[in-house]
């Protein structure tokens, strides 16, 4: 067995306190980490430097691809210690925000649109696959990891990003390990075999408000009574048509028209036609609105057998970028799915290579009653001998997922209280430095005597010379 650390794709392992390397690969959308510490004699030799590539080979497979993107220096006696961190691929995947929409396209297309104009190059998408058509979202200015962490809240999907930069959205649980657990097969250390259960995040009743949506073409009427000049609606509306006893009239937006060259003004956020003081309808006469009302989206849906089993345990989701009802039942459908059941938790170590996070692994023990699948959340691995590593797995049923990513979605909400338009402008200015050089001399004129003159030697020229008189 061999444990081999790269820096560039060249060999460092016997620069490296073995001791000190530790390696944590966390649940798909958190970053993975490495730490370790480098030994330079003397201050001399070989110095990385951040952003340098860091590899990690456990018995030939790479199990760990990076960048350096922090260190710490400290001399003791003639040795330098570097402190060395660094994080997976994802890292790099988030230079770029994301300001787009997308309507009526898979997950599979979304991705790759993502990876065409927001990451940076030498991420491939082959591996990221899911055909469900993903009505409408906005991403307003997000990191490329949060938008793919979206997308797997709203698909019950799963992403990471591997050591060679590939890219995998999936199933949650459709990966396998290569191996099992059981109680004479040798393949984790016995007594490191932990598990736990637990009902106290259970979600059964899910109500989600989202955006709006157009409905379908409504009228609503008033009918004015001479005085009033500002006619308030229900709804907010696009492609509004406003009629006074059945005349269709001008209607200019309010607060950027003129209202001389309209008709009326139509505000948006206060659903309200305003028409001049001048031109009010007068009394008995027939103010219509009609057009595409804006109306919210809300849905509640239940799982009766979580209900029937454990009774109703509401939630309430608010995501403005939901904007269908059909965008708002994936999402409730999503939560029910992580979050009706009992969690299950557990905790083994191995010395075995090939698990990875996400990877779906099967727990069969006479000796603890158990026979169940469990999906690997989070591995820390560490050296155990300066030539083989222990790594300590956690485990979770599907349930439990939802708990793990419920802290960092309670950051991307905040985001989501953004609303984007379809033609919002992007105001974008580049800084560029520029260098001007700028001499200046003196010319030093020497007298002499004699009838002289001064005068230009040329028309354009700003030197002067000596001439006689005459």
């Amino acid at each position: 067995m061999a444990i081999i650390l790269e820096i560039n794709d060249t060999d460092r392992s016997s620069e490296v306190n073995w001791t000190s390397l530790s390696l944590t690969r966390a649940l798909t959308s958190q970053v993975d980490t490495m730490t370790f510490e480098l030994k330079r004699a003397n201050s001399s030799g070989y110095k990385p430097v951040l952003n340098d590539k860091v590899e990690i080979l456990e018995d030939s497979v790479l199990v760990f691809g990076g960048q350096i993107v922090s260190f710490d220096e400290q001399v003791d006696g003639l040795v330098e210690t570097m402190k060395i961190t660094c994080k997976d691929f994802s890292f790099d995947m988030d230079k770029k925000l994301v300001v787009k929409t997308y309507e009526d396209m898979t997950v599979t297309d979304i991705i790759a649109d993502i990876n065409t104009y927001f990451l940076p190059a030498g991420y491939t998408v082959t591996n990221a696959v899911c055909p469900t058509i993903i009505k409408y979202i906005a991403f307003n200015y997000e990191l490329p990891t949060k938008c793919l962490q979206q997308l797997a809240q709203i698909t019950d999907y799963d992403w990471y990003v591997d050591e060679a930069k590939n890219i995998y959205f999936f199933q949650k649980g459709s990966q396998s390990a290569p191996f099992e657990l059981t109680d004479t097969n040798a393949n984790y250390i016995y007594n490191s075999l932990k598990i736990s259960q637990d009902i106290r995040n259970i979600r059964n009743s899910i109500i989600v408000r989202g955006g709006t949506y157009q409905g379908d073409v409504f009228n609503e009427n008033q009918v004015a009574d001479g005085d009033t000049a500002v006619f308030t609606y229900g709804y907010r509306y696009s492609n509004i048509d406003v009629k006074v006893n059945g005349v269709t009239q001008t209607v200019g937006i309010d607060f950027i028209n003129d209202p001389l060259d309209y008709d009326c003004l139509y505000n948006f956020q206060e659903k309200a036609v305003k028409f001049p003081d001048t031109s009010k309808p007068p009394a008995g006469q027939l103010v219509e609105v009609s057009g595409n009302p804006h109306i919210p989206v809300v849905t509640k849906l239940l799982d009766s057998a979580s209900i029937t089993e454990f009774g109703e345990f509401q939630y309430k989701i608010v995501d403005k970028s939901i904007g269908s009802k059909d965008a708002a039942r994936d999402r409730a459908r999503a939560e029910l799915a992580g979050w009706a059941d009992q969690v299950n938790e557990g905790q083994f170590s191995t010395y075995r290579t090939g698990l990875k996070v996400g990877h779906k692994i099967h727990i069969q023990s006479d000796n603890r009653n158990i026979d169940e699948y469990y999906i690997i959340s989070r591995i820390a691995s560490k050296m155990h001998t300066p030539t083989q590593m222990v790594h300590t797995c956690t485990l979770v049923t599907k349930q439990t997922y939802g708990v793990i990513e419920f802290l960092q979605n309670l950051m991307i909400q905040k985001d989501k209280e953004i609303e984007i338009a379809a033609d919002e402008v992007l105001d974008l200015v580049l800084q560029m430095i520029e260098q001007c050089r700028v001499l200046d001399g003196i010319t030093s004129v020497t007298t002499k005597s004699g009838p002289y003159k001064w005068e230009p030697s040329g028309a354009s020229e700003s030197k002067w010379n000596f001439a006689t008189w005459g």
